[in-house]
């Protein structure tokens, strides 16, 4: 992908943030972040059209104020077709089939390696160009 390709990166652990958010730069996003599910939704509307400039979500699932499930939940109910990961270090099945049931599909537990994370993402993009395309 390219530097138009903007990413909201969730997560409250900001060491973990700070080292995601250095990978995708690295290689070519752009990625704005959030602390929780809470800021990352009133940054998005803060910003003019809702969700308009985000390509993909990638959020942590356990987080205060509003966790990944709550901010999956709140993509979906404005009705946006934004992919988004979730990244966590346990996912409950009954939590799963809840995020499945939104349309959150996408995975990866930690600890994973910066290979992993950003082949999961350049995957998932190229599905989002491949899916607007047709």
């Amino acid at each position: 992908m390219n530097a138009r390709t903007t990413i909201l990166l969730v997560d409250d652990d900001s060491r973990f943030r700070f080292a995601l958010a250095t990978e995708l730069r690295a290689s070519g996003y752009l990625v704005q972040s959030a602390e929780d599910g809470q800021r990352a939704t009133g940054m998005i509307e803060d910003g003019g059209e809702p969700w308009a400039d985000i390509d993909l979500v990638i959020t942590d699932l356990v987080m205060p104020r509003k966790d990944g499930l709550e901010l999956c939940k709140t993509i979906r109910k404005k009705n946006m077709d934004i992919p988004v990961l979730v990244i966590t270090g346990f996912l409950s099945p009954n939590i799963q089939r809840e995020l499945e049931r939104l349309g959150c599909t996408d995975f990866l537990e930690k600890p994973f390696s910066p290979q992993e994370f950003l082949s999961k993402v350049e995957l998932m993009l190229l599905h989002r160009a491949a899916d607007s395309r047709q």
